[in-house]
């Protein structure tokens, strides 16, 4: 986030060697998650499959569904960066109608926003203008601010200089 990914990437990767998941498993998974994550943030595709592999693997027993939310909006934003709009629209759909993972507090604006983004990529401008602003109110709501402005220009078809993976 300061400027220097490579300088971030490597941390992120040197941290693993902190983690043990014969320790603390459920924490390994999730930092797999991160570096996905990131490593999307940043534009970088290689990899994430592998460490996207890894942390559903485990997530799906052992994540709580705040872990589980945060994998599938990395595996929505994997769909997207691969191309795949329709599968990161379902994926994001599935989370935001089940009951427990799309609630209020479950990060749901950044679920709001990646569905936006699959509408949008997919040509679906109403339903993508809708969501972007169904995400800015979430944002509002969840104090993040920055965040709820971008999607609120985003929903008056504005670009922002904000990358959509990173408001996630």
């Amino acid at each position: 986030m300061a400027g220097d990914s490579d300088a971030g990437l490597a941390r992120l990767e040197s941290a693993k060697e902190h983690l043990d998941p014969h320790r603390d498993l459920r924490m390994w998974l999730r930092h797999h998650n991160t570096v996905a994550r990131w490593r999307l943030n940043l534009g970088r595709l290689d990899g994430v499959a592998e460490l996207l592999r890894v942390a559903s693997t485990g997530l799906e027993i052992l994540g709580n569904s705040y872990d589980i939310v945060e994998l599938r909006q990395v595996e929505a934003m994997f769909a997207l960066r691969c191309g795949d709009a329709v599968e990161a629209a379902r994926i994001m759909s599935a989370v935001l109608d089940d009951p427990v993972l799309g609630a209020e507090g479950m990060s749901r604006g950044g679920s709001e926003l990646i569905l936006a983004h699959a509408f949008d990529a997919l040509g679906k401008k109403e339903a993508a203008r809708q969501r972007f602003q169904l995400a800015a109110i979430q944002f509002e709501f969840e104090g993040r601010f920055r965040a709820a402005i971008d999607a609120w220009r985003r929903s008056a078809g504005q670009e922002t200089n904000n990358d959509f993976l990173t408001q996630g």
